[in-house]
């Protein structure tokens, strides 16, 4: 990944949009992805253009610190776009309250978005480690997924933003992005004879997506009928090793 990169307010400067445009040149040539920075969340738009522009798919383009952007109407122009919208600075309260991102993040959620989503807390300075008083690396899941949870957001759908959207991202595959007919804005699910709305509505959206690449299995350690006498004291002889159909064995 190449990142982050990125501009200081609604339009880039001349050098920033170089800048933009050097790293998506990279970008195309390498297959990486490009993940940039957009204080306060200003100039999203004008990033994904340049990128776009220079010949970088959408698909591989996050756009970061849109958590501290409430404009929710800019964070589903980019996400139709196919750019991914990073909610990076979870727990920086001194920026924007945890309140107002959850509110942000389930309004994307709700309008079909939720594979355009990168969770993440920006623990960019040593005082922000948890040993330093910080809420650390851990607040993401210690924190803000139990109340992402209490709202309504079930497991398939936290596993899609903590693993499956990263892995797409990472490893640049397109995928397919949510059927918006099934999850698309406050659509309501009838079930038991009462009618669902909002996030409990959401978990019966789309599939679940394929993992990018194989998972490879966990080798199990040879069986032995009995485990080897260890022979202990002075001039003691070690259990010698045979080879057999699982490898080497005592």
């Amino acid at each position: 990944m190449i990142g982050e990169v990125g501009s200081h307010g609604d339009l880039p400067s001349e050098p920033e949009a170089r800048t933009l445009t050097a790293a998506a040149l990279a970008a195309a040539a390498t297959g990486l992805s490009v993940a940039t920075h957009a204080r306060f969340g200003r100039g999203g738009l004008a990033q994904l253009e340049l990128l776009t522009a220079a010949g970088l798919p959408p698909h591989r383009v996050s756009i970061g610190h849109q958590d501290l952007l409430d404009d929710p109407a800019v964070h589903r122009e980019l996400a139709a776009a196919g750019a991914y919208l990073a909610f990076d600075t979870v727990g920086k309260e001194s920026y924007r309250s945890d309140r107002v991102r959850l509110r942000l993040l389930l309004a994307l959620l709700e309008s079909g978005y939720a594979d355009r989503v990168l969770l993440s807390c920006d623990v960019s300075r040593h005082g922000y480690l948890l040993s330093e008083g910080g809420t650390g690396y851990g607040h993401l899941f210690r924190s803000f997924l139990p109340r992402l949870r209490a709202a309504g957001v079930d497991e398939e759908l936290i596993d899609r933003l903590t693993r499956r959207n990263p892995l797409r991202f990472l490893t640049g595959r397109e995928g397919r992005t949510t059927d918006r007919r099934t999850t698309a804005g406050r659509r309501t699910a009838r079930t038991g004879g009462r009618r669902r709305t909002g996030p409990e509505a959401m978990r019966r959206g789309a599939g679940p997506l394929p993992t990018p690449y194989p998972v490879p299995a966990r080798r199990r350690p040879p069986d032995t009928a009995e485990p080897p006498t260890v022979h202990r004291g002075p001039g003691a002889r070690q259990p010698k090793l045979r080879e057999g159909a699982g490898g080497l064995s005592p």
